[in-house]
C-alpha cells in the first residue's frame, strides 16, 4: 500500500461511525468485511463485527478501508 492509499484510508476512517458496513483488504489480498464498532480515526484503528460475529481489528497502515454509511445503504435498497 502507497503513501497515497494510506491517507484515501485515513480520510475514509476520519467519516467512519458506529453502524457503517467496512470493507478492507491487506498486502496479500485477504479480505474482511463488517460493521464497524469501536473507531479511533486518530490512531488509524477500527474494530469491525464480521458476519460470522467475529471481531477483526483493522489498522490503516496494514489496510486499504472502505465503507459504505448506513444512509447510503438504506438508500440503495429503497432505490433498487
Amino acid at each position: 500500500m502507497n503513501r497515497r492509499q494510506s491517507l484515501a484510508s485515513l480520510m475514509t476512517l476520519a467519516g467512519l461511525v458506529n453502524g457503517d458496513h467496512v470493507e478492507a483488504w491487506d498486502r496479500t489480498g485477504a479480505r474482511w468485511q463488517g460493521t464497524a464498532d469501536v473507531i479511533d480515526p486518530h490512531l488509524g484503528f477500527v474494530w469491525i463485527f464480521t458476519p460470522l460475529g467475529e471481531r477483526k481489528l483493522l489498522d490503516i497502515r496494514e489496510h486499504a478501508i472502505g465503507h459504505r454509511s448506513l444512509a447510503q445503504i438504506n438508500v440503495t435498497a429503497v432505490t433498487s
